[in-house]
């Protein structure tokens, strides 16, 4: 297992903070946080809107994964965070610049 900070290169779309990157033995761990919030597909209240996205993480040489879970928190003192997670085999190289892309946020950063 490998925990690590990141360097943010560029970012445009929604409002949303790369924080971390993990990897296990069969998964990269991504946990991310935003503001944004959208309403409730209920009518009550508000949600987040990063967790309607649909994120693929993408390494310099074009190996793309798509999400396979994901977990997120919207209130409380841990609000506005969302957790992803992408199936990994080891072929993913995590030594380039990656890209963590949906239809309304894009952020490319490096460890």
């Amino acid at each position: 297992m490998f925990t690590s900070n990141l360097t943010i290169v560029r970012q445009s779309g929604m409002d949303l903070t790369v924080q971390t990157l993990e990897t296990t033995e069969t998964h990269l761990l991504i946990r991310l946080r935003s503001e944004a919030r959208i309403p409730s597909r209920h009518g009550a209240g508000t949600t987040l809107a990063v967790s309607d996205e649909r994120f693929t993480l993408t390494d310099g040489h074009g190996t793309a994964l798509m999400t396979a879970h994901s977990n997120s928190l919207s209130d409380g003192p841990f609000g506005g965070i969302l957790y992803l997670a992408f199936p990994s085999d080891g072929q993913f190289d995590l030594g380039t610049p990656l890209t963590l892309k949906s239809e309304n946020a894009e952020v490319t950063f490096q460890l």
